[in-house]
């Protein structure tokens, strides 16, 4: 991926923002956010439809000598399908046939498939039996899944319109304090003042690993993945990243006017705390990036085809 590395720029702000420093290059912020920048644009190594659809028909080959790993594996391969009802299905399959095995992998599987087909209340028992089977397992990933779900809830589900944290223009974006879904994880997890940035830390790689494994472009994790790299502080948190997770959630919102309030977001972070970029700028940078991360995919699903057609195994 060919990025543009931008001179630092040394300026001081107005009374209102304390003087803040503008750190905030784009590369300076991938070094500080390894993958964050790829996840957002798509531009990242994943399969394609066609294996999944391959995974599945494989695995089945199989018949009634399936281990746990292939009912996994069939399982995750439909939700990545979007078709849920058969994940779901699936794993409580293999939940009936080996009840004190893999439980930890069956729980956190069908937490998230339920999740993904709306059913969050559901997925949260089996989210929170997973964390207490393992709670370390995915460097603590399901810890922070089951936070943005609780505060995907509190903040108004079923009725809920996003973005979930819409705030004011004039005080969205103080970073000298967290904001949003980093703003709900001090208060839940109640970390000492020292503690806060290690916790925001550990909650940005957790949501990187939601979209990595799961859905990049869901505006409800760019949203939260959004608020927590505008959260480390001041110094060491991502403007320009947090940007383009914003309006990357406005080019995946359905309704007009969420993404218009998505838009005014990343407006905000840069007419307020950027020097010398304008959100024009970063929006035709962000425009050829998500067409790399496109071409990328392109790329992956002919060489996956081809193997497909050539009989090949493709894992």
């Amino acid at each position: 991926m060919k990025l543009k590395v931008s001179f630092v720029y040394l300026t001081f702000c107005s009374p209102l923002f304390c003087c803040l420093w503008d750190y905030d290059t784009l590369q300076m912020e991938r070094n500080m956010f390894p993958g964050a920048h790829e996840l957002i644009v798509g531009y990242f190594v994943r399969h394609s439809e066609d294996y999944y659809r391959w995974r599945i028909e494989d695995r089945n080959k199989k018949g009634d000598q399936k281990t746990l790993t292939d009912y996994d594996d069939i399982a995750v391969a439909y939700d990545k399908l979007g078709q849920q009802d058969k994940a779901i299905s699936i794993i409580k399959e293999k939940m009936e046939k080996w009840p004190d095995e893999g439980k930890y992998e069956s729980h956190a599987n069908l937490g998230t498939f339920l999740i993904h087909n709306g059913q969050f209340e559901e997925g949260l028992v089996h989210i929170e039996k997973a964390i207490e089977i393992n709670p370390e397992a995915h460097f603590g990933r399901e810890i922070y899944q089951k936070l943005l779900v609780e505060y995907f809830i509190e903040s108004g589900y079923p009725q809920i319109e996003l973005p979930l944290y819409k705030g004011s223009s004039d005080q969205d974006f103080d970073t000298t304090e967290p904001v949003g879904f980093a703003k709900y994880i001090i208060q839940q997890r109640k970390p000492a003042k020292r503690g806060r940035l290690i916790e925001i830390q550990a909650a940005t790689k957790g949501v990187m690993g939601m979209m990595r494994f799961g859905s990049h472009d869901s505006p409800v994790l760019l949203e939260a993945l959004g608020d927590l790299l505008l959260s480390h502080n001041f110094v060491e948190d991502a403007k320009m990243l947090a940007a383009r997770a914003y309006l990357m959630a406005s080019y995946k919102s359905k309704d007009e006017n969420v993404s218009a309030i998505y838009e005014k977001k990343s407006k905000v972070i840069i007419d307020e705390f950027q020097y010398n970029w304008t959100i024009e700028r970063i929006e035709k940078d962000l425009k050829k990036e998500v067409e790399q991360g496109q071409q990328l995919l392109e790329e992956i699903t002919n060489y996956e085809q081809k193997w497909i057609n050539e009989s090949k195994d493709l894992d």
